[in-house]
Formats: structure tokens, C-alpha cells, sequence
């Protein structure tokens, strides 16, 4: 299976790092190799992560920190890699480091809240990612709440050419995600995560696995 490279944009307090480290976790739980690459070292979201998972002794992929552009030599042969990128804002710094990543990566998944003013961010990020990449593969994941009549209208508007899958199953369970991420976990591996966030975050994997071809188990690998 060749290696997938996947995207996670979205606008700020979206849960991009979130939803980042439980895909990595869930793909090595599942035996394959996994990796983290952060370009969005202000936010350190991941790496502070990563520093609480050492304290309690949760086991997470490699992590790596840079600018954008070509990813580490390490994750060659690795079956997964996500990228984690800062908040998507318009402005030149996050063009010039997403940009410089998008064609080295393979999909894309950007998260949103799924109103009005989230389905217009996501027309433009979607916008700018089409013409660096128009053949990049997009999905998109809600985040807290079932689109609208509105926000899906605004949806809709994108461009049919560049229009993302909208994944079906919603994180309403974002209480259980964030309080997974603060101790270094994820929701799999957190003892105190209920079975509701539990199979969110699985059928949220295996819409995302047909989408991009993700590791799903043993076989899949022949």
C-alpha cells in the first residue's frame, strides 16, 4: 500500500490537532506505521500533546516540527503521515507554508463549524487549496453539530469542480475529543472516553478510510 500523506486545515478552535493526533494514534493502533509533522509551530498545540502523553505514559507516533515544503526523510515508507497546519486566516504566512506542503501530501481533510460563516471560510480555503492542487482530494468533517439549511446552501455554492466530500457522521462529542487531547491521549485510548465518542470517531475514520484509502487493518497492507 503506498503511503498516504493527509492535509488537516480549517479555521481556528476548529479541532484540526484534535482530530490530527486520534487519526495517527488509530492508524498505528491498527499496526500500521504512523507519523505527525506540525507546520503550524506557533500554535504547539501538538507538541504540548505529545509532552503530556510522555508524562502519562501514552504512546504516540513521531512528531515532527517544521515550516512547510518537502516533509522529513523519516517518514518515507511510513503507511500514514499527517500534517497538522495553522488556522486557515487568508494571509500570505499560511499560503507560503501550506502551499509549499499541499504537493507532497496526498488528501486533504479540513474540519468545520458548520455555520454560515464556517461554510464561507471553507469556500475560500477550498478555492485557494484547487488551484494549487485542483486534483487534490478534499473531505470535509463537521465539527459539534449537523450542517444547517443555511451553511449546507453555502456549501453548495462551491464550485461543483473543487466541491469536497462532506463526511456524514458529526463530532458532537467534542467534550471527550479535548479531554482525551489535554492528558496526552486519544479517545480510544482514554479510559474515561464514553462509547458515544467512541463510535463517532471510528465511523469518522472509516468514511475517511474509503475516502483516502487509510489503513484499516492487516490486510489491507497485502
Amino acid at each position: 500500500m503506498n503511503g498516504r500523506r493527509i492535509l488537516l486545515m480549517g479555521t481556528g478552535r476548529g479541532g484540526k490537532s484534535l482530530l490530527a493526533a486520534n487519526l495517527a494514534n488509530e492508524a498505528a493502533r491498527r499496526g500500521y506505521t504512523s507519523a505527525l509533522h506540525d507546520i503550524s509551530p506557533r500554535q504547539q498545540n501538538l507538541l504540548r500533546w505529545q509532552d503530556q502523553a510522555q508524562r502519562n505514559k501514552f504512546k504516540t507516533p513521531q512528531l515532527s516540527v517544521g515550516r512547510g515544503g518537502h516533509l522529513p526523510g523519516y517518514t518515507q515508507g511510513v503507511d500514514l503521515v499527517v500534517v497538522d497546519t495553522p488556522a486557515y486566516n487568508g494571509l500570505d504566512e499560511w499560503f507560503s507554508r501550506v502551499e509549499e506542503t499541499i504537493p507532497h501530501c496526498t488528501g486533504a481533510v479540513i474540519i468545520w463549524n458548520p455555520d454560515p460563516s464556517g461554510a464561507w471560510s471553507i469556500s475560500d480555503l477550498v478555492t485557494n487549496v484547487a488551484r494549487v492542487a485542483p486534483s487534490l482530494q478534499v473531505a470535509v468533517v463537521s465539527n459539534r453539530f449537523r450542517p444547517s439549511k443555511s451553511s449546507k446552501a453555502a456549501f453548495s455554492a462551491i464550485p461543483g469542480r473543487f466541491r469536497p466530500v462532506l463526511v456524514d457522521t458529526v463530532l458532537h462529542e467534542r467534550a471527550a475529543f479535548s479531554e482525551s487531547f489535554g492528558v496526552g491521549a486519544d479517545v480510544m485510548a482514554y479510559a474515561h472516553t464514553d462509547a458515544k465518542a467512541r463510535a463517532e470517531f471510528q465511523a469518522v475514520y472509516a468514511e475517511l478510510s474509503e475516502r483516502f484509502k487509510l489503513p484499516l487493518n492487516h490486510q489491507d497492507a497485502a
